[in-house]
């Protein structure tokens, strides 16, 4: 199985006291994941910065139920 992640970040930024991050980097944009050729998720105004640490955590539980299975 083939995975591809795709992150296009804003360039745009938001006026206003409620977008105070923008003003560290751009950590909103669009997120593609697709398997084997085939879009699996779309996302257009994902929180980037948020979405890693979720990612890598998901990541992890895999790895550890993949050494799980192996070792039985």
């Amino acid at each position: 199985m083939i995975i591809n992640f795709s992150f296009v970040l804003n360039t745009e930024i938001p006026s206003g006291g409620e977008y105070s991050a923008y003003k560290h980097g751009y950590i909103e944009g669009t997120l593609d994941i697709s398997m084997d050729g085939k879009l699996f998720f779309h996302d257009e105004y994902i929180c980037l910065a948020e979405f890693g640490p979720q990612l890598g955590t998901w990541l992890k539980k895999i790895i550890v139920r993949l050494s799980t299975t192996m070792r039985s």
